[in-house]
């Protein structure tokens, strides 16, 4: 609070007052009068501008005191709307929840990053800013860089960019990536301790809504046509992520849609071994990026492998050592299984019948497993599962049940987990005589041999550690999975409608800051309860009313268990319900 005297020179009289900025100006807003100097000189005070100074040190000191500040305003209910512009005023209705991102921006050091990278460059605009409005946006309302230039005054935040700043900025962020990465990584150990004995791979595809993949004459050519996880006709990008033990995103790539998945991990990997100094680890991964050039890259030096193995890939040999009732064993304790017993009363489990006090007890042991050597000299350990081969039955019987109904129907359909394969055309009847016409037959053979791998899972290792650590490490890779869940579904990573492909790596770029930040938020509430959903629908909520006149601040929410989790966190005091003018720009978090 401050002092204002208004009124005639003769007879001034004084106000508690406030500095504000509106409209880029600053302007004294008058909260209440403190009185006339001649009316003050009657009720015995002989010193009028002694006493409005010491009333508003007083003022100030209980302000200090409790935290409070009351004030009154007069309205008029016939009061028209003031013009603010060709356009409406867009309101004071601002977005805090941001503040928590932002803080976890500025513990990884990025601002500082980006300016070091850019120093010799002249820019006009604030890469960090470019960077923070992308991030933000992508967590808390993903849409195109149009719609998000178009929102950047629904944050607290002052931005201060142009549209081009934005795609001028992206084009900065795509030189840069690698380079980032690698700070990114560095500056996380500082923020939470990174697990990076094991560090998990995988690759997914996002699509464009596009009908052409881009051509052979564009030489950077991202938009390719492949195999899409979604099993979308568009042309798509493939994306390689690692992560560490946390689930916390440690480097990707981006390759053309019709890159062999396969070849993608050696060269990120080669980029963490030099750019991170990070060489010791194990690297875990499924069937598919698992090959046998990708396991020898990491059967030197430091490192090793822990990946899935196809028992169907398996060799002749290898495969009936699978199936003989040999060297089982229980995994709870390691005591002797009777496999053969075993697998027969999960087959009666699994098809409803019930199962005897010696059958029950006997599949509560737990599961099975059988660890050798391949004829390749390969670590292979094998499990077998009541619940996996229940669950792997259950939809295999779907799945054939499809296909039934499409030879019934003489017709070969689409559809999710393609049931095709137990389908094919035969122009013979069923009494060898030549129909003329291709009819629909159901491949029986080939649904019988599938069945067998029911309940069956392996690994291929060159560790040597116990069966329970090995496995207990793979069972981790579902973290992978759940960093590009959050990526395709909450920060709608795709579809893609960057053309350029400088632009679509760093829109994946940004993708990859703000799973890193999300996941850093996540690790820092140690609540397991709390949702990616609950968490962003909360930050999202946080929106703040301004009152144009006094500066001060309203909270449109309220109160919820990730809040609170947040501020036992990082204590940013957006728990309350109202906030001066002060607590708002520091709140913003941004430079004005």
């Amino acid at each position: 609070m401050k002092l204002d005297i208004g009124g005639n020179k003769k007879n001034p009289i004084y106000y508690l007052a406030r500095s504000q900025r509106l409209g880029g100006k600053v302007r004294t807003i008058r909260i209440k009068p403190i009185g006339k100097s001649s009316e003050l000189l009657a009720q015995g005070h002989e010193d009028p501008l002694a006493y409005a100074k010491e009333a508003v040190r007083r003022e100030n000191d209980r302000l200090k005191a409790d935290g409070t500040l009351s004030f009154s305003k007069t309205i008029s209910f016939a009061e028209e709307l003031g013009k603010t512009g060709l356009i409406g005023s867009k309101g004071v209705s601002k977005n805090v929840g941001y503040s928590y991102l932002n803080k976890i921006f500025d513990q990884l050091r990025i601002g500082s990053f980006l300016k070091g990278e850019t120093s010799k460059r002249k820019i006009k605009y604030d890469l960090t800013n470019v960077l923070k409005l992308l991030v933000f946006s992508r967590i808390l309302s993903p849409k195109s860089k149009l719609s998000t230039f178009d929102d950047m005054d629904s944050y607290l935040a002052d931005f201060d960019l142009g549209l081009d700043d934005i795609y001028r900025g992206m084009d900065i962020l795509y030189k840069l990536s690698d380079p980032l990465q690698a700070h990114l990584y560095r500056a996380s150990e500082g923020v939470h301790g990174r697990k990076k004995s094991v560090l998990y791979y995988d690759c997914t595809n996002y699509f464009f809504e596009i009908e052409e993949e881009d051509g052979d004459a564009a030489a950077k050519g991202l938009r390719k046509y492949g195999v899409s996880k979604e099993h979308r006709p568009n042309p798509i990008v493939q994306m390689g992520l690692f992560i560490d033990g946390d689930g916390l995103p440690l480097a990707m790539s981006i390759n053309p849609g019709n890159t062999n998945e396969q070849t993608t991990a050696a060269p990120l990997e080669e980029r963490i071994i030099k750019d991170y100094r990070l060489s010791k680890f194990v690297y875990c991964a499924d069937t598919g990026l698992g090959s046998s050039s990708t396991r020898r890259f990491n059967s030197f030096s430091d490192r090793a492998y822990v990946v899935s193995q196809s028992l169907k890939r398996l060799s002749g040999k290898d495969s009936e050592l699978v199936f003989k009732n040999l060297n089982w064993r229980y995994l709870r304790d390691g005591s002797e299984a009777d496999f053969s017993e075993y697998r027969s009363i999960c087959e009666k489990a699994a098809s409803g019948a019930g199962l005897s006090d010696a059958e029950r007890a006997t599949v509560e042991k737990g599961d099975v497993y059988k660890d050798y050597v391949s004829e390749k000299g390969e670590r292979v350990i094998v499990t077998f599962s009541l619940k996996e081969f229940v669950y792997q039955r259950g939809i295999f019987l779907k799945q054939l049940s499809r296909a039934e109904k499409m030879v019934g129907g003489g017709k070969m359909a689409f559809g999710p987990n393609d049931v095709r394969r137990f389908v094919f055309p035969c122009a013979v009847d069923g009494n060898g005589v030549v129909s003329g016409s291709n009819e629909l037959r159901l491949d029986g053979s080939r649904a019988d041999s599938e069945q067998e791998y029911h309940g069956f899972y392996a690994i291929a290792t060159n560790l040597e550690d116990d069966v329970k650590e090995i496995l207990r490490i793979n069972s981790f890779r579902w973290k992978i999975e759940d960093c590009f869940r959050v990526m395709k579904t909450n920060f709608k990573a795709r579809p893609v409608y960057h053309q350029k492909s400088e632009r679509i790596q760093a829109h994946f770029l940004v993708c990859f800051v703000s799973l890193l930040i999300f996941g850093l938020m996540k690790l820092g509430l140690n609540d397991g309860e709390i949702t990616n959903d609950a968490l962003i629908g909360t930050l999202k909520s946080m929106n703040v009313r301004i009152d144009r006149e006094t500066g001060y601040g309203e909270a449109l929410y309220t109160s919820s268990k990730a809040l609170e989790a947040l501020e036992r966190n990082y204590s940013l005091g957006l728990n309350h319900k109202y906030y001066s003018s002060k607590q708002l720009k520091k709140i913003s978090g941004m430079k004005t």
